[in-house]
């Protein structure tokens, strides 16, 4: 896949980038250096020059950034809480 033009902005391959976070730093650099350049991220359009970190999030994940974090850090507490009962009641079992 090369690089395509649309109106005013250069497509970027961002296939080497693994998460929405470092594909939003990525624009926020070239908008920084005044390129505009676009990224299309699992099927949404992303702009350099119109792209904010809880836009990106609420575009791609229905949610702010901090609101996914604060989600994500909840389903890791409780994916460990059940695996240290699952431990426990496997030990009792022995």
């Amino acid at each position: 896949m090369g690089f395509r033009k649309m109106k005013d902005y250069i497509q970027i391959d961002i296939n080497h980038l693994s998460n929405l976070e470092e594909v939003v730093r990525l624009l926020e650099v070239y908008n920084e250096i005044g390129a505009k350049v676009y990224c299309d991220f699992n099927g949404h359009i992303l702009y350099s020059d119109k792209t904010t970190m809880d836009s990106a999030y609420i575009e791609v994940c229905g949610k702010t950034k901090s609101e996914y974090d604060k989600e994500s850090l909840e389903y890791i507490e409780r994916f460990h809480k059940l695996l240290e009962e699952s431990q426990k009641q496997m030990k009792k079992r022995k």
